[in-house]
């Protein structure tokens, strides 16, 4: 995940999906990072904006998704897999330099049904929140790249 100022760091969790329909789908997310210096800290020698137990980034999201594009991928002649793009939305909270902030996550990915109870699937999120962490309110845009095995039950 890149922490907007704060570099990327690999995250830990857990995401749990149940479909509605073919199409439709809900997801709860939970992930954790801890933020590295910004550039600032790292150039100004002593300066530490924020102290070790504030660099933890902590997410809770649900999102609705879409699946569009449903289809199948082909490799060589004999395997023939399904897949689908899908968009994804939601809401939820971050933890991050002692705050709770409301979130807003939007984001798309792809599937690839290996067989009925396996799926591998790539997926990239902008986690958004408002914050004056830096002295001037803004939006920080978090991206996040996934990827992951499912498992269907």
């Amino acid at each position: 995940m890149n922490i907007e100022d704060f570099g990327t760091s690999g995250v830990f969790g857990a995401r749990f999906a149940y479909h509605l329909t073919e199409s439709i789908f809900v997801e709860a997310a939970i992930g954790t990072t801890e933020a590295k210096e910004t550039s600032f800290e790292q150039l100004g020698g002593d300066v530490q904006l924020l102290a070790d137990d504030d660099r933890d980034f902590t997410y809770y999201n649900l999102s609705a998704g879409y699946n569009l594009l449903p289809g199948e991928v082909f490799l060589g002649g004999k395997y023939a897999y399904n897949s689908q793009f899908y968009l994804i939305a939601g809401i939820g909270s971050t933890r991050f330099a002692g705050d709770d902030e409301f979130t807003v996550n939007v984001g798309a990915g792809y599937r690839l049904l290996i067989n009925d109870w396996l799926t591998l699937h790539l997926d990239v999120r902008d986690h958004m929140f408002e914050s004056d962490l830096l002295g001037e309110t803004k939006t920080i845009h978090n991206f996040e790249l996934h990827g992951g095995l499912t498992y269907f039950f």
